[in-house]
């Protein structure tokens, strides 16, 4: 409905060269960025207005974990940690929607319906390969427990969608069984946990990088921290993000590799 909106708009403003027919994939894709947008402005309007000049969101930002970044689009994504995975560009950085807003219930519930009926879990998953709906969980709890159909799903005692089960007669040899076994669990963990993964539990914010001429003290677990070694950084290494993780340092006994959580800055300079 709102692409033939879109259309309807567009002939009014280019009368010498207007669109008919059936909508095309173009157009259904723009009213969709459209949309989503809108629910973006009405839910994070603050978080776009700060990444869109540039700045960092503050430490209070529900969407902090989630390392948010904007598109060619101006859609809202999350940066996550699956930048380097060999998945599409819309399952690295799925589209951030609010669980709470108009827009998000209707996509939940299409996606139900969509996938026949499927449990929160499920449905969670598969919305999860374009999208990001902040407190998903709850709404896709939600979304089931107020489908009438999935109450009488509930009565059969098993899924709309799941196969009958074979007779005795037909059941598959045991070996069978396992492959099938394997490959649903190799499918369900690639879809349902990896998205897990995209939320940060700590490193919301980003610190200053080390610097090379740096003094710092190199941390080690077998010694008091009163035989800690003094060392200088005399070479980054930095990672395909362009995060410094690893440092070369230069100590009294030669040149060393730790990572960076492995040494301590003194406190007489300043920076990371």
């Amino acid at each position: 409905m709102f692409a033939y909106v879109r259309r309807f708009i567009y002939n009014c403003r280019h009368k010498n060269n207007k669109l008919s027919g059936p909508l095309i994939t173009e157009e259904c894709n723009k009213a969709l960025t459209s949309l989503i947008r809108f629910s973006q402005l009405e839910s994070f309007k603050d978080e776009i207005q700060l990444l869109s000049n540039g700045a960092s969101l503050c430490n209070k930002s529900n969407l902090l974990s989630l390392n948010p970044f904007l598109d060619h689009d101006g859609v809202l994504r999350v940066g996550g940690r699956m930048k380097n995975s060999p998945y599409n560009f819309n399952k690295k950085h799925p589209v951030i929607l609010c669980g709470k807003n108009t827009f998000t219930k209707l996509l939940m519930r299409f996606e139900h319906n969509r996938l026949y009926h499927a449990g929160p879990q499920l449905l969670l998953a598969s919305l999860r390969e374009h999208y990001w709906p902040i407190g998903g969980r709850v709404l896709a709890r939600a979304t089931v427990k107020k489908c009438v159909i999935c109450t009488r799903h509930f009565l059969v005692g098993r899924p709309l969608m799941s196969v009958p089960f074979p007779a005795p007669e037909l059941a598959k040899p045991n070996y069978q069984a396992i492959e099938k076994i394997r490959k649903e669990f190799w499918r369900r963990w690639s879809k349902e946990f990896l998205a897990e993964l995209q939320q940060r539990s700590k490193w919301k914010l980003s610190t200053p990088e080390p610097c090379i001429g740096d003094m710092v003290i190199i941390k080690e677990e077998n010694s008091p921290p009163q035989r800690w070694r003094l060392g200088r950084i005399t070479k980054l290494h930095s990672g395909t993000d362009g995060i410094t993780r690893v440092v070369d340092v230069y100590t009294a006994k030669g040149t060393i590799r730790r990572a960076i959580h492995n040494i301590v800055r003194l406190p007489a300079q300043e920076g990371f």
